[in-house]
C-alpha cells in the first residue's frame, strides 16, 4: 500500500477544512431560517394569547 505524499495530505486536510466550513455555513443558515420561522410563529400567536389572557381575567 502506498503512503500519501505531503501534497496529498495537504489536499485531504484542505478538503476536510472546506467541508467542515461548508457544513458549518449550512447549519448556520438552517438555524437562521428556524429563528425567523419561530419569530413569525410567536408574532402570529401573540394576539391570540393576549385575547386568552383577557378572557381568563
Amino acid at each position: 500500500m502506498r503512503e500519501l505524499t505531503i501534497q496529498e495530505c495537504t489536499e485531504v486536510s484542505g478538503n476536510g477544512v472546506a467541508l467542515g466550513r461548508a457544513i458549518g455555513r449550512a447549519v448556520q443558515e438552517v438555524g437562521e431560517a428556524m429563528s425567523d420561522w419561530a419569530e413569525s410563529l410567536i408574532e402570529s400567536w401573540l394576539p391570540i394569547a393576549e385575547k386568552i389572557n383577557e378572557v381568563i381575567r
